[in-house]
């Protein structure tokens, strides 16, 4: 059977069900949205006016989105409140355009990113993508949907819409790049570059209007940190207490922060080096009705920390981020103990006995959950300055072994951070 004859039917039985076309078509590139500037020689925001008439001014926003319910726009002075019916659309410093258009499937207009404009058009809205080639507005979907095999119900991935792409390409450029159509991964990049393509090929004249907006924001950070530890006895005993003489150690950190993403500019990740040093003394006792020992060691713990963290942005604008977070991290740790001293005193007889011998052992796991706190501010372009708190607790980390009973308490250790740094 004819391959065209099978490409349009199966796009036509699409239509009705998990692809839905729109048959109305008004293309960003029907607009002007020629790089505007203001008077100063910088970028400036803008909005289109329902007559078609450009306004400068400022879009007053904390960050770059990707998507806007309203707008507050500032002109002269005075701000204004728009919705997608009010104009025709906006335009953003970096590049970014955002089109006032019906949604297939949703009532009314919304303001569409214009991913690509061109012969054809690429849109996006709230995870959403759409194609537009000035006849009708068609949304590209990709999806998993149950499948019935051999009686078993399986996830089969649905990928609808290649057929569309092909569909819009079906000349002499946009045939060759069918096989790489069917291996395409569905995501903005991908669809970016086919398009591209097909345009190069073309000698088509297009214009990328998220250049401005890198994907990801990457900056180093570097810092120093004081963390307090204390311990937590997993199982109580009485008879027994156990502590930390110092319970203070310091920290030097490196990273890299990967943040300002941006279909999600309120997350971000991070990753860090972090070389701590931590000495204190081990003080012990046990209080048994025969016997009583205490004991002492010192304890001289260096490490090297590798924390992955994820953070939600809970206030986010130009000048100030409040986060919060959980972390995972990786520790390598070195312990030295030295001059562990045990006294015995055997109650009935009133007699003493020093013993010299190391009681502390160690039995810490290397990976760390942790729970995060803090704030970046804006110093001035390219630096901001944050602080943090971190929590952690490292699961039977310490044993302390004054006697030979079998059962030896096992103790927690809990830390937490107080984080200072700098990132460029």
């Amino acid at each position: 059977m004819n391959k065209s004859f099978l490409l349009g039917l199966y796009l036509w039985i699409g239509s009705f069900g998990f692809c839905f076309s729109q048959t109305f078509s008004q293309k960003a590139s029907q607009l002007d949205w020629a790089a505007v500037q203001a008077s100063d020689g910088e970028s400036s925001d803008f909005i289109l006016a329902r007559d078609g008439k450009k306004v400068l001014g400022k879009i007053l926003r904390g960050y770059n989105q990707t998507n806007y319910d309203q707008i507050q726009f500032e002109s002269n002075g005075s701000q204004t409140t728009y919705l997608p019916k009010d104009i025709l659309g906006f335009g953003l410093n970096n590049g970014q355009i955002f089109h006032s258009r019906p949604v297939a499937k949703l009532e009314g207009d919304f303001f569409v990113q214009i991913i690509i404009s061109g012969p054809i058009e690429l849109s996006f809205y709230k995870g959403r993508f759409f194609i537009d080639n000035g006849i009708e507005n068609v949304e590209l979907e990709a999806f998993y949907a149950k499948k019935e095999v051999n009686g078993n119900q399986i996830q089969k991935k649905s990928r609808p819409f290649f057929m569309y792409l092909k569909k819009y390409m079906e000349d002499d450029c946009g045939v060759p790049l069918y096989p790489e159509i069917d291996k395409m991964p569905f995501n903005e990049l991908a669809l970016i570059r086919i398009l591209t393509n097909y345009f190069s090929c073309t000698g088509a004249n297009y214009t990328i209007h998220v250049e401005g907006v890198p994907f990801v924001r990457i900056s180093p950070t570097l810092g120093f940190g004081l963390s307090q530890y204390s311990i937590f006895q997993e199982t109580q005993f009485e008879e027994r207490k156990d502590q930390l003489d110092n319970n203070f150690g310091y920290s030097g950190f490196i990273g890299v922060r990967f943040h300002e993403f941006r279909w999600t500019p309120r997350l971000s990740t991070e990753v860090r080096l972090e070389y701590t040093l931590f000495n204190t003394q081990v003080l012990s006792s046990f209080d048994g009705p025969q016997v009583r020992r205490t004991g002492s060691e010192d304890l001289n713990e260096t490490s090297i920390y590798v924390p992955l963290s994820f953070s939600y942005d809970l206030i986010k604008n130009n000048f100030l981020e409040v986060y919060t977070g959980v972390s995972f991290g990786y520790l390598n740790y070195k312990v030295e103990l030295a001059n562990g001293k045990l006294d015995e005193k055997i109650l009935v007889r009133n007699e003493t006995t020093v013993y010299e011998k190391s009681y502390t052992r160690l039995k810490g796991k290397n990976f760390i959950p942790g729970l995060k706190v803090g704030a970046n501010f804006s110093l001035y372009k390219g630096l901001n300055a944050f602080a943090e708190l971190e929590a952690n607790r490292q699961i039977t980390y310490y044993q302390f072994v004054l006697d030979d009973y079998p059962s030896i308490p096992e103790y927690s250790r809990n830390k937490i951070s107080l984080r200072l740094g700098f990132e460029f």
